[in-house]
C-alpha cells in the first residue's frame, strides 16, 4: 500500500502574524497530521483586475514549510467583483454554485488567474498537490455556450438524423416530442426553443441526453482546468474531490468514474451531518461511512491515490442531521478508511473559526474558538501515532480482491433525478442510490466485501473477475450492459436483481418484456404486473417473512422456479439456472429499504446468496462486528469495530501465529482470537502468519 496521508482543511486566520501562524502550525503537526489543505481564492487575490496579491498565502506557503507540513492547495474560483461587475449588465451571471467555464468570458481570466497562481508555488517545498476544484459541480443552465456545446455533443452522439429520431422519439412515441428536421437544424439556437417551448414541461428523451452531456461536460472542465496547471506545473499532482457521494447529484454532473479519469488523485466529501433524512427509521453512520469509502476507492480501483478529501471533523446544527462525531466515530472512520484501501483523510476542518452566519463555528476537529484540544482531536492524534509506529506492517499489506460486485447505475440516476424535477417528491431521485446503499449495507454486515463498478466497466468486459454481480434499484439498462450480464451468467456467474430490473432502456423507453434486452430469458422469469401496496410481505418456505418495499412486482416464471411468493400467493422471487450460472430476480424494493428500516432478516437474505454463491466473508466473527481485511506475505490486518449498543465479547476465526491489538487486550486461544469490545469501539489486529 502507499503511506496513509492524514490532513485537515485550514482556514488561514487573517489576525494571526507569522509567528502565531506558525504556532498554530505547529500544534497541527503536533497533532500526527503532515499535510493542511487550503483555499486560495480568485475573489481575494485578484481584487483589482490583473493585479495579484499573494501575500497571505506566501506567509500560510512558509509557516508550513517551517514546520514540515505538506500542502493541498485548492484554487477557490468564485469570480472577483471587478468580473461580476462586467458580466452582470451582459446577463452573463449564470444561476448555480459555480460560474460557466463555457463562457469565454469567464474562462478567460481564469485561465490567467491559474497560471499566476500556479507559477507562484510550484516550486514550493511545501506543495504537496493542487485541488483544481472543490466539490466540483458544472453549472447546467441552458446558455447560448453550454448548448453549442450540446449540440456537437449530440452530432458526436447520433451520427445521422434517423438515429437521433430513434433516440428522441423511440419506439412508443406517445407525444408529438419537437425534433430537428435535419442535423444541421440542430445548433444552440434550436435547442434553447426546444427547451424553452418544446418539452412542455416533461421529462423527455432531449434532457434526458442534456444530463448526460452535463456528466460529461463537467469532466471535459476539469480537463481543461487540470491542463491549465499542468502547463505551468507538470510534477505535482492535480485532485478534486466530488460530493454528496449517497444521493443523487446527477443534475451537478457527477459521473464520478468519468471525474476521477481527469485528475492524477481523487476524494470524497462526507459529511454525516448531509445524508440524513429527519423522520427515518434507522441511521447507520458506520454503513453509510463504510458505503461511501468503498465506493471512493472504486473510482480508481487504487490506480491513483485515492482519500476522503473533507470529512466532518465536529459538530453542526446548520444542516437536516444535528450531529457530532465522537472519538469512537472518527477512531473507526480513519481506520476503515485504510481498511477500504483509501490513502488518506483530511478532515473538515481544523479550527473553524470561519466568518459568516451559516456554519459558523462548526465542523471543528479542534475547539473552534481557542484550538485547544478535544477528544477527537485526540483520537485522530492517536491513529495518527499508531499508525506511524506500524508503518512497515502497513505498507507491505494489500487491499484484496473483491469477489462481488455492485453495479452503479448512472443512466438510473438520470432517469430517477428527471422524474423527481417533474413531479418533486421528497428524495425520490435518490431512491437507486439508497438501494445500492442498502444492498452493500446488507454485505458489509455479513463482513462480505465488494466492489464498485460502473456500466462502462461492464460493458469493457470487467465482470470476469467477478463471482457474484448485485443489481439493487437498476430500472434503466443500455443493451450492451445487459448483453455483458448475460455473458457473465452464461460463464458461472450469480445475479441478484431487485427493484423492477431494466424496465427501461436507456432512451428511457418502455421494453417489450421486463426485463428487457433479453434479461427475462436470463433471470427466467418476466414481469406479469406491478402495483402499489400500502403493506404487503414476501413468504420464503422455511424463513421468516420478509416485508416488500415501495411497489410489488408479480413475477411470471418461464424456465425459473418460484422461490418466494407475496402475502397474495403471487411469484415474488424467481431462482433461475442459466448456462452454467444463477440468478434472483426480486420483485419489490428490498435493498432499497435497508436505508431506511434495520431488517435484519432482509440484510441476510441479500447476503446469503452471495455467500450460497461460495463467497467467503473477509472475516469470521460473531453477529453485530463489521470488519476490513488487509493482506500481505507476512502479515494481515484485520479492522474491527463494534455494532452493537452495548459491550460485547468478539470470537475472530483465525489461522495464525501471533496476534497484536494496536488498542490493547485480547488473547489468542488455539484457532480463535477473543476481546471484549465496547459500543462503537474499534481495534486493530495484526495477524503475523
Amino acid at each position: 500500500m502507499r503511506p496513509f496521508t492524514l490532513g485537515t482543511m485550514y482556514w488561514t486566520n487573517p489576525n494571526y502574524d507569522f509567528d502565531e501562524m506558525k504556532a498554530d502550525l505547529q500544534r497541527v503537526r503536533e497533532n500526527n497530521i503532515s499535510l493542511i489543505r487550503c483555499f486560495i481564492w480568485w475573489e481575494k487575490v485578484e481584487r483589482v483586475e490583473g493585479e495579484y496579491d499573494f501575500s497571505p498565502d506566501d506567509r500560510l506557503f512558509a509557516a508550513a514549510k517551517e514546520c514540515g507540513l505538506d500542502i493541498m492547495a485548492t484554487i477557490g474560483f468564485y469570480p472577483p467583483m471587478w468580473l461580476v461587475k462586467k458580466l452582470e449588465p451582459q446577463n452573463m451571471i449564470d444561476p448555480g454554485r459555480y460560474p460557466q467555464l463555457d463562457r469565454p468570458e469567464i474562462k478567460t481570466p481564469l485561465g490567467k488567474y491559474v497560471r499566476e497562481l500556479v507559477g507562484r508555488y510550484k516550486d514550493s517545498s511545501a506543495l504537496k498537490l493542487w485541488n483544481i476544484w472543490n466539490e466540483p459541480s458544472v453549472n447546467n443552465f441552458p446558455s447560448l455556450p453550454v448548448l453549442e456545446k450540446f449540440a456537437k455533443w449530440l452530432k458526436a452522439r447520433y451520427q445521422t438524423h434517423a438515429e437521433l429520431i430513434n433516440a428522441w422519439k423511440g419506439e412508443h412515441n406517445v407525444f408529438d416530442l419537437y425534433c430537428p428536421n435535419s442535423m444541421a437544424e440542430l445548433t444552440a439556437g434550436w435547442l434553447l426553443e426546444a427547451f424553452r417551448l418544446g418539452t412542455r414541461g416533461r421529462t423527455t428523451t432531449m434532457r434526458f441526453d442534456y444530463q448526460k452531456f452535463t456528466m460529461w461536460n463537467l469532466s471535459d472542465q476539469l480537463q481543461w482546468l487540470a491542463s491549465e496547471v499542468k502547463a505551468i506545473d507538470p510534477l505535482h499532482p492535480t485532485h478534486t474531490n466530488p460530493c454528496s457521494i449517497s444521493i443523487n447529484q446527477i443534475g451537478s454532473g457527477h459521473d464520478y468514474h468519468a471525474i476521477a479519469k481527469t485528475v492524477d488523485t481523487v476524494s470524497s466529501s462526507i459529511h454525516h451531518s448531509h445524508d440524513y433524512i429527519p423522520g427515518e427509521n434507522v441511521y447507520d453512520a458506520l454503513g453509510s461511512y463504510i458505503f461511501s469509502t468503498d465506493q471512493t476507492y472504486c473510482w480508481t480501483m487504487g490506480k491513483k491515490p485515492t482519500w476522503v478529501g473533507e470529512l466532518q471533523a465536529g459538530t453542526t446544527i446548520c444542516h437536516a442531521r444535528k450531529y457530532t462525531p465522537d472519538a469512537a466515530t472518527i477512531t473507526s472512520q480513519l481506520w476503515h478508511a485504510l481498511g477500504s484501501g483509501l490513502d488518506g483523510v483530511v478532515f473538515w476542518e481544523w479550527q473553524s473559526w470561519r466568518a459568516g452566519l451559516f456554519e459558523v463555528g462548526e465542523f471543528s476537529l479542534r475547539n473552534a474558538s481557542d484550538g485547544a484540544p478535544t477528544e477527537r482531536s485526540e483520537a485522530a492524534a492517536e491513529f495518527g501515532r499508531l499508525y506511524a509506529e506500524n508503518a512497515d506492517v502497513f505498507l507491505s499489506l494489500e487491499r484484496p480482491a473483491r469477489k462481488v460486485a455492485i453495479m452503479y447505475p448512472y443512466d438510473t440516476f438520470v432517469m430517477k433525478g428527471l422524474q423527481e424535477d417533474e413531479k418533486p417528491l421528497r428524495w425520490h431521485s435518490s431512491d437507486a442510490h439508497f438501494a445500492l446503499f442498502g444492498c452493500h449495507r446488507a454485505l458489509t454486515q455479513a463482513n462480505i466485501d465488494v466492489d464498485f463498478i460502473s456500466e462502462n466497466c461492464v460493458e469493457e468486459g470487467l465482470l470476469g473477475q467477478y463471482a457474484v454481480l448485485y443489481l439493487p434499484g437498476v430500472e434503466v439498462m443500455r443493451a450492451g450492459v445487459a448483453e455483458r450480464i448475460r455473458e457473465f451468467v452464461a460463464n458461472g456467474g450469480a445475479v441478484y436483481a431487485d427493484g423492477r430490473l431494466a424496465f427501461l432502456d436507456d432512451h428511457m423507453f418502455l421494453r417489450h418484456q421486463v426485463p428487457g434486452h433479453g434479461l427475462s430469458l436470463v433471470f427466467g422469469a418476466k414481469e406479469a404486473d406491478f402495483v402499489a401496496l400500502p403493506e404487503f410481505s414476501v413468504e420464503i418456505e422455511n424463513r421468516t417473512k420478509l416485508t416488500g418495499h415501495l411497489f410489488a412486482q408479480y413475477l411470471q416464471p418461464l424456465t425459473g422456479e418460484v422461490e418466494a411468493k407475496f402475502s397474495n400467493g403471487r411469484p415474488a422471487v424467481i431462482d433461475n439456472r442459466f448456462g452454467k450460472g444463477k440468478t434472483r430476480l426480486v420483485g419489490t424494493g428490498l435493498c432499497r429499504r435497508l436505508r431506511d428500516f434495520n431488517d435484519i432478516d432482509a440484510m441476510q437474505y441479500i447476503a446469503d446468496f452471495a455467500l450460497e454463491a461460495g463467497v467467503v466473508p473477509a472475516l469470521s466473527i460473531n453477529q453485530g462486528f463489521v470488519g476490513k481485511r488487509l493482506c500481505g506475505v507476512k502479515y494481515d490486518v484485520l479492522i474491527v469495530t463494534n455494532t452493537n449498543a452495548n459491550k460485547v465479547k468478539a470470537e475472530i476465526l483465525e489461522e495464525c501465529q501471533v496476534v497484536q491489538c494496536l488498542q490493547g487486550g485480547g488473547a489468542y486461544e488455539g484457532k480463535i482470537i477473543t476481546r471484549d469490545f465496547d459500543a462503537k469501539e474499534t481495534a486493530v489486529f495484526i495477524l503475523t502468519k
